[in-house]
């Protein structure tokens, strides 16, 4: 055997797969952070806001640094650089800043807050209390980010892009919890259709015989999309983990194959900020001793 198979080549390698999250957004709903309206999505008490400006800060300069690292620059990356190199007004120069130095500046322990995944109140009040002001459920409220046309809005121009997707529905409430759009939304695109709350099932029931229910429910509901080539249905637990790495790796192949980006879509209460939070979970595990970066940027 081999003892160093690679001999002196430092060619980075590729990670699985990273959860596109920031600073300012709340990984559980997406929303971007606020501290004027507790009756608006998003909101943070103002010593928490406080925090995520900064980290904010932080991770913008990272993510500079990181593109002045990188080997693939596009013009406008060039003319960039140039423009800061330069000292034009306006054009700082991130690359020679100290992150560690910064953030102390700051008072900040970036591993400390890297150990936290931040959520607005509504999302705090939903995953550990279970409920939530009435003017902030959908469907309950004129508020407009709420609506079930703004949510259709977001997803929509999936379909124009290229893309994986994985579709999460509740075993439990299956018509209820497939979106009726589901087909426009995918497009051509690949759906994974995951089926959530597998460990409820009676173990008598058996996972294949589960599958091919949840395929003449979406027969019976006029729902193709997982015909499209790459579909699948796959049997999930959220809570519990269950089927989530074969569900992943399935998604991951698909997405390195066309080079595209694993999006999740559901229903309200399908599991997707569990799915997520699981995902987060796993991560900050494998990482608990090395440093992370700040933010809410993790690698599965």
């Amino acid at each position: 055997r081999e003892a160093n198979p690679f001999g002196s080549d430092e060619t980075p390698r590729r990670a699985k797969f990273q959860i596109l999250t920031g600073s300012m957004t709340c990984p559980a709903c997406g929303s971007d952070f606020q501290d004027t309206d507790e009756m608006k999505p998003g909101y943070l008490p103002p010593d928490k806001f406080e925090t995520q400006v900064k980290l904010k800060q932080i991770e913008d300069i990272q993510r500079q640094q990181e593109k002045d690292d990188s080997d693939e620059w596009s013009p406008e990356d060039e003319v960039d650089w140039l423009l800061r190199q330069s000292g034009v007004e306006g054009q700082d120069d991130s690359s020679s800043i100290d992150i560690d130095a910064l953030a102390d500046e700051m008072g900040l322990d970036l591993e400390e807050l890297a150990k936290k995944k931040v959520i607005c109140k509504r999302c705090h009040g939903l995953q550990n209390f279970g409920t939530v002001e009435k003017n902030l459920r959908p469907g309950w409220t004129d508020e407009p980010t709420l609506s079930q046309e703004q949510f259709r809005k977001l997803l929509m121009p999936l379909q124009n892009k290229v893309a994986v997707i994985i579709a999460l529905v509740d075993l439990f409430d299956f018509s209820g919890s497939v979106l009726p759009e589901l087909d426009k939304i995918a497009g051509h695109n690949p759906v994974i259709l995951a089926a959530n709350k597998a460990d409820l099932l009676p173990s008598e029931m058996g996972h294949v015989r589960a599958e091919n229910w949840v395929r003449r429910e979406l027969e019976y509901l006029d729902v193709n999309s997982i015909a499209n080539i790459g579909g699948a249905v796959r049997l999930v637990s959220c809570k519990t983990g269950y089927g989530i790495s074969a569900l992943m790796e399935k998604a991951q192949s698909l997405a390195e194959e066309k080079e595209c980006d694993i999006y999740v879509v559901g229903a309200a209460n399908a599991g997707k900020s569990t799915l997520v939070n699981y995902l987060l979970d796993e991560d900050g595990a494998s990482k608990k001793n090395g440093k992370m970066r700040a933010g809410n940027a993790n690698k599965w």
